[in-house]
């Protein structure tokens, strides 16, 4: 019976995240870096690399680290997914599509791409695909907030206000730290008259942790989410680790 190895598990890989984790960023991207010297064709560095460059929204450089991953591991729904993710923030949101197909066709239950394809389908108006994706990606990951908030601005550009209300309300109730969704409850509160109930949200979503968001007819998307392919994560946990990488929002919210 072979035994697999865990490819984060490799000692500068560790050293560098317990680095990240406490706060000792440039510890941390020195010790990937060495990494990446010492075994240039083991992936994790880089796709760390790419996390941390996609965080300081150094798309080029991400870019040029997600690359890397998908060259030397071809199997991973992860690179494809942040290499989608850094292909929409250069403004190709074509290659962007074709990525996060190409990782769900490697691993259909990616949460992130999922999402992020639904936000691709939004910003075309395909809001039934754009639903579909969401759908998937709440069965995978329930207590995440990201696909509720985008599936109620799904049925918000539908025209099914009562249906978006419930979405955002329970994207906020599994986790009050976005303020994606409590913007867009008051948007939908402000609509109906209810000015109280909207500034009771505003003043709830000033004071939320993550600001991050892109817009879309005056909605907050969350997107795009990048992807950790760490198997110390739980499968319903949305985001990867706390590093605080994920979520970029959309105001026209990347593993």
């Amino acid at each position: 019976m072979s035994s697999s190895i865990d490819p984060f598990d490799a000692p500068l890989i560790r050293l560098g995240r317990a680095y990240v984790a406490s706060g000792s960023k440039a510890e941390g991207l020195a010790a990937y870096r060495r990494a990446v010297e010492e075994d240039p064709e083991a992936y994790p560095g880089y796709l760390l690399l790419g996390l941390e460059a996609c965080a300081a929204g150094e798309w080029e450089e991400a870019f040029r680290r997600f690359v890397a991953v998908v060259e030397r591991a071809p199997a991973l729904a992860e690179g494809y997914q942040n290499l989608g993710v850094v292909y929409w923030h250069l403004s190709d949101p074509a290659s962007a599509l074709r990525c996060w197909e190409k990782a769900l066709s490697l691993k259909p239950r990616c949460p992130e791409a999922l999402v992020n394809l639904s936000t691709a389908h939004m910003d075309a108006q395909r809001y039934d695909e754009a639903r579909a994706c969401l759908e998937r990606a709440i069965a995978v990951s329930p207590h995440a907030a990201a696909p509720y908030n985008n599936l109620g601005v799904s049925f918000a550009l539908s025209g099914q206000a009562h249906e978006a209300a419930t979405c955002f309300e329970r994207a906020v109730s599994r986790d009050t730290s976005y303020a994606a969704p409590l913007r867009n409850l008051a948007h939908l509160y402000w609509h109906k008259g209810q000015q109280h109930e909207a500034q009771h949200c505003l003043n709830q979503a000033t004071v939320a942790r993550r600001q991050e968001a892109v817009s879309l007819a005056g909605f907050q998307l969350l997107m795009p989410l990048a992807a950790c392919n760490d198997d110390d994560v739980p499968e319903d946990a949305y985001e990867p680790d706390d590093g605080g990488l994920r979520v970029y929002d959309l105001d026209v919210e990347p593993v």
